[in-house]
């Protein structure tokens, strides 16, 4: 199947995946196949460069079968220093990787007696990280030389096991612990592009990575939580060493249309990136949002007890870099998002995405409510959180909220909730009792005892209200004259007390 991918992304799947099949190249240079058995490359007599790979396989001691027999996977230091003249040959003869058109069939029957191999794909897939690329290039590869670089920690990952040259080797024991790649330039009495070609080739076979994305993969094993309070701390330093240089109004007033905003805009408009973007811009634009969302700026701005509101907002900023930073995932997201994230303009098709989208988000709460009846409220918070981003329903936020309160850690969420959801639909007696409980466990009786009361006024009879406010001290509320809307809300919304 033909598709736009670089022989780079190619040669990388068929390695992760251990595929077997034919790789057919098109490229300025010609025609040609590369076989692939258990992800490992072999060549073809037809292949200008057969002879010098079989000399190759036969001086390093690499040994195979092109019918799947089991084969090594390491190859001496010095037989890995002399394939990369034998790689460079290659990558040129499919079109100096970015510029061949490929189209792989998978299979054993494309897998011919006469091959030579196999032949170390992993470092083939390392040379094609630096081929032709300058200082600059290999900058750019890397992110910058402001991204922090740190290994991996994979045992299981398929590269985990690479043979590598004393100098990668040297490159990756001094990244154990995080650092800049300018500040790692500095530290080593190397040249150059020389150290830059390294890192680029520990990059690519996923050894080494930027210390977010690194962050980012753990996510999978480490909770949501843990990932969103890790970034914080870095971002935090940052905050404490080059404090935000922005005016305290116009910072107030960007948290403000952000938090109006949230439900509605996509990972690419709350980071202000593009699908096209490049990691370090989305790198950067997570940095620059994450600074400006941060808790710590809840007590400089004035708005101290909301930081829920911040870990909010700094919470869907991690969703949206976790997501986007991920080739893979960005690619997904971006094709369940259709239309609308290739372009902005407004017309018919982006109203009936629109209501396409609503229609996603009602299935959400519904099934959310079923998860809910099981008591599976890590679940329910998960299509909850998809269905008030892009439809920000009070019966949808007033059931996250429930949710995220049976978790004694997720209070101030819920909280945050509620108040989104009486935003949308001011004056709702039950969430108002609802956002007065979750004050009340936290411990914040000024604001419970407000809640409480609020509730009270549109429901006098609401016996939760009541005796929340008897708990927090506010004592019996004086049932007070009502004018007639006032008694109908009374009738229509105390009914859905709790």
């Amino acid at each position: 199947m033909a598709t736009d991918r670089s022989f780079k992304d190619w040669l990388r799947e068929i390695c992760v995946e251990r595929q077997t099949g034919r790789l057919s190249v098109t490229s300025d240079h010609g025609e040609g196949d590369l076989f692939f058995v258990g992800g490992e490359l072999y060549l073809g007599p037809e292949s200008p460069v057969f002879e010098a790979a079989k000399a190759w396989v036969d001086e390093s001691g690499m040994r195979g079968a092109a019918d799947g027999a089991e084969v090594l996977e390491t190859i001496p230091i010095a037989g890995a220093l002399a394939f990369r003249q034998l790689a460079g040959t290659i990558i040129e003869q499919v079109g100096g990787d970015e510029d061949g058109q490929c189209s792989f069939s998978t299979g054993a029957s494309q897998i011919r007696l006469d091959l030579v191999g196999p032949l170390p794909t992993r470092q083939l897939l390392m040379e094609c990280a630096v081929w032709s690329l300058d200082e600059q290039g290999l900058l750019r590869g890397l992110g910058g030389e402001e991204v922090v670089m740190r290994a991996t920690a994979d045992p299981g990952h398929p590269f985990s096991e690479i043979e590598l040259d004393p100098q990668e080797a040297f490159l990756l024991s001094r990244l154990e612990h995080p650092v800049t790649v300018g500040e790692f330039l500095n530290q080593l009495d190397l040249d150059r592009v020389q150290v830059l070609q390294g890192l680029c080739r520990l990059a690519a076979v996923d050894l080494i990575a930027s210390a977010m994305d690194v962050d980012s993969r753990e996510g999978d094993q480490e909770s949501k939580d843990r990932l969103v309070e890790r970034f914080g701390e870095r971002i935090g330093q940052s905050l404490e060493e080059e404090p935000l240089e922005i005016g305290r109004d116009q910072h107030r007033e960007l948290l403000r249309s952000l938090l109006s905003r949230m439900g509605e805009m996509t990972h690419f408009e709350l980071l202000a990136v593009t699908p096209q973007s490049g990691d370090e811009e989305i790198h950067n634009a997570f940095l620059e949002l994450g600074r400006l969302v941060h808790p710590s700026h809840a007590t400089t701005l004035g708005l101290a007890g909301k930081e829920g509101a911040f870990g909010v907002l700094f919470e869907r900023a991690t969703d949206a870099y976790v997501t986007l930073s991920d080739p893979d995932r960005r690619t997904s997201y971006a094709q369940d998002l259709g239309p609308l994230s290739q372009s902005s303009s407004k017309g018919p098709s982006d109203e009936i995405r629109s209501k396409e989208k609503q229609e996603v988000a009602r299935q959400n709460y519904e099934m959310a409510l079923a998860l809910t009846d099981r008591q599976d409220f890590h679940s329910a918070i998960q299509l909850l959180e998809q269905a008030v981003k892009v439809d920000p329903q009070p019966e949808y936020l007033t059931l996250l909220g429930d949710c995220q309160a049976e978790n004694p850690s997720w209070l101030d969420r819920a909280a945050f909730n509620y108040q989104w959801a009486l935003q949308v639909r001011p004056g709702d007696a039950a969430v108002l009792a609802r956002l007065g409980r979750a004050h009340e466990r936290r411990g914040e009786t000024v604001e419970a005892r407000q809640a409480y009361e609020s509730a009270l006024r549109v429901a006098p009879s609401m016996e939760s209200a009541r005796a929340g406010l008897l708990r927090v001290g506010g004592g019996q509320v004086v049932d007070q004259k009502l004018s007639f809307s006032q008694r109908l809300l009374s009738i229509l919304r105390g009914k859905s007390g709790l």
